[in-house]
């Protein structure tokens, strides 16, 4: 086999392999412009699962 021919077998099984995989990923978890929704109890400021801080006399409310 020449040497210009391997290359060019080398870069057609590499392209195949990476546009596969970009197949594949897209079809898995697809890339949007649009973050995801957060739902309200994440940006609640009251339970939202982080303590409230506390006072100079070290109480918390």
């Amino acid at each position: 086999m020449n040497t210009g021919l391997k290359i060019a077998a080398f870069a057609t099984a590499v392209a195949a392999a990476f546009g596969t995989a970009y197949g594949v990923g897209k079809n898995i978890d697809p890339v949007t412009d649009k973050p995801p929704a957060v739902r309200h109890s994440e940006h609640s400021t009251h339970g939202g699962g982080h303590p409230a801080p506390a006072t100079p006399d070290g109480h918390r409310h």
